[in-house]
């Protein structure tokens, strides 16, 4: 969630940056109803624009947003593709353990790992981790980036090296999110 927060923050701050004219957005998808939309009518620009907030993301809107700041990079000259990718573990046809995430500036993301309870402590998250990281090799990243909550598996990726970058305090039930990176 922090990274997509942190997507949405950075086009923010390009359409202010680069001055772009905001005009009237009239589609309305329909799988969300009006009870979860917030609209706000802006008086402050030449041309009135409607704000959607929704629950997930849909692929257009993902792609806009990865475009944006691809482009917005390459004004500063750091040309860098964004690569979703996924990692499963299956066993009899049936899936065991995974992980997703994508590449961004040079690192290596993983967004989410999860591995069946049953399966758990068998040294597959560990094997997960290093299947991205040798993806992220491939891609020339330099850096593996995670983010875990205090109930989650923070010691998990110290144990394999990542170390802690910082820690935000303040989520429910007192936990803490870590942001965690490790050389690769």
């Amino acid at each position: 969630m922090y990274k997509f927060l942190s997507i949405f923050t950075s086009i923010t701050t390009l359409l202010c940056a680069d001055n772009m004219q905001l005009s009237t957005i009239k589609e309305v998808r329909s799988n969300v109803t009006d009870a979860e939309q917030v609209i706000t009518k802006s008086q402050n620009v030449a041309n009135d624009f409607t704000v959607r907030v929704e629950e997930g993301i849909a692929p257009k809107l993902y792609d806009w947003l990865i475009q944006g700041l691809k482009n917005h990079a390459e004004k500063h000259a750091i040309h860098d593709s964004v690569k979703r990718y996924s990692i499963e573990i299956i066993e009899k046809d049936e899936c065991i353990g995974a992980l997703s995430g994508e590449t961004l500036y040079g690192s290596i993301y993983i967004e989410n790992i999860y591995i069946s309870p049953q399966h758990r402590s068998k040294g597959l998250g560990r094997i997960l981790i290093e299947k991205a990281s040798e993806l992220g090799k491939k891609w020339n990243c330099t850096l593996a980036v995670v983010e875990t909550m205090s109930f989650q598996a923070l010691e998990f990726y110290q144990k394999l090296g990542f170390t802690v970058d910082f820690a935000r305090e303040g989520y429910t039930n007192n936990s803490t999110l870590y942001y965690l990176h490790k050389k690769i």
